[in-house]
Order: C-alpha cells, then structure tokens, then sequence
C-alpha cells in the first residue's frame, strides 16, 4: 500500500479535530481496524495543549448498534475480497428468504444502511437494508465484477406510502432525540415546556413507530389523516396485546 507524506502546518488544528470527528464516525460504522489505526495517528499531530483533556473523540459504537457494525464490517471485507455471501432476508412485506448474492456497495441514506448486490437467484442487482438481514455467511467464493447499472447507487423509492408533513407539538426535554433523528424546520417556542415544528415522514408503520417512540412528549396536531392512520394502528397493536 502506498504511503504519504504531508506537512502538518497545513492543517490547523480545527482541521484536525474535524477530521477526527469525521473518521471517529467512519469508525463506529465499520469497526476497521486500519481506521483506528489512522483515528491515532491523527491524533498524535495535535499539539500537546489539545491534547485528551481539552479534546475527545470516542470512536465505541453504539451498543445498540453494535450487531450492524459487526455486519457492516464481515459485508466490507467481502466487497474487497470480491467474495460471495449467503444471506437470510426479510423484507418489508414479512418475507424471508435466502439468498446467495454478490456484494458491490454500502450506502447510508436516510439514516439507514444498505448493501447494493446483484443476486443470483433474481440475476438482477438489488438493494438490501442491512437492518434486514438475519444472518450473514461468507462464502468461498469469489465473483467476477459485473458493471453497475447507472442509477445502482440510488435508494429505491416504495410507492405503497407517501410521504406527509407532520405540525407537532413536542416537550423541550426531547429535543435532543427529535433533531437528531429526523431533520425539521425550526422549532418554536409555545411555552416554558414545549415546542411546536414541523417534519415530513412516511405515512405508514415505520413512521408510526418513530412518532410511538416519544410516548407522551410529542403530539401531532397535522395533518388529520395521519392521526386516524396513527391511531388505528395503536388500537391495532393494544388489541394484539389483549389477544396474548
């Protein structure tokens, strides 16, 4: 592998804490060992009085997120050893299946990671969430790399839902948790304990289950539809619960 050298007075040292900021995330997403490794090198190059106590990145993933890092590491090895991998699937309809497939891209779009692969049971390329995936083996295999078809890199667009603008009314204690897991317009405030703003999200389970996740601090005010949709699928899942 070829190696460089740069000369450090080029780079201040904001540079260099912004570049740690952005190779400390590369880090909890792929658990590699060779960005760990320049994770510490960057790290040396910062003078002394920026050193530990005034300055940290903590590159530990997630613990909950610590079975799709794993994932996304074992898919990241075989993309570049050019190898096969078997995979146990479930769709978004329930279906699982197993599948045989040749891995050629991670992408992170909205907040989720997928795995672009040409599958050898459909002979088309396909894209898989990686949240999906039950299990994942690698194979001894190796493939021969078929070229990308030009729009492979784009998310694929369900059209069984549409997307809707959401006014909410939200409590200020989880405000962190709103706007760090969707983006919205800026939040205003009503009160001494409450913000009132708008997001647009899925009309359907997925985002039913994020508004679920707020239990009492987040209210929907709009769009009407949407909170029949909402409420239905509570009364859904309470009377799931009762039938247990």
């Amino acid at each position: 592998m070829a190696t460089y050298k740069f000369d450090k007075r080029l780079l201040t040292v904001t540079d260099l804490q912004n570049i740690l900021i952005a190779l400390a995330k590369l880090n909890e997403w792929t658990l590699d060992d060779q960005t760990r490794m320049t994770l510490d090198k960057i790290r040396a190059l910062l003078p002394q009085a920026h050193g530990p106590a005034n300055f940290s990145v903590s590159n530990a993933p997630t613990t909950g997120r610590q079975q799709l890092a794993v994932l996304r590491k074992k898919l990241l090895a075989a993309i570049q050893q050019s190898t096969l991998v078997r995979i146990t699937y479930v769709d978004r309809l329930r279906h699982q299946t197993v599948r045989r497939i040749e891995p050629y891209q991670l992408v992170y779009r909205n907040a989720s990671w997928y795995l672009l692969a040409y599958s050898l049971e459909r002979n088309a390329f396909r894209t898989f969430k990686l949240a999906r995936i039950v299990t994942l083996t690698i194979l001894e295999s190796t493939l021969v790399k078929r070229e990308l078809p030009p729009t492979s890199t784009d998310q694929p667009v369900p059209t069984d839902f549409k997307l809707v603008k959401l006014t909410v009314l939200v409590k200020k204690d989880v405000r962190d948790k709103l706007i760090e897991g969707i983006d919205t317009e800026p939040l205003v405030e009503v009160n001494q304990t409450h913000y009132q703003t708008t997001f647009v999200i899925p009309d359907n389970e997925y985002g039913y289950r994020y508004i679920a996740e707020f239990g009492t601090s987040l209210q929907v005010f709009s769009p009407a539809l949407f909170k029949a949709h909402y409420k239905t699928w509570l009364l859904q899942i309470i009377q799931h619960d009762q039938t247990l």
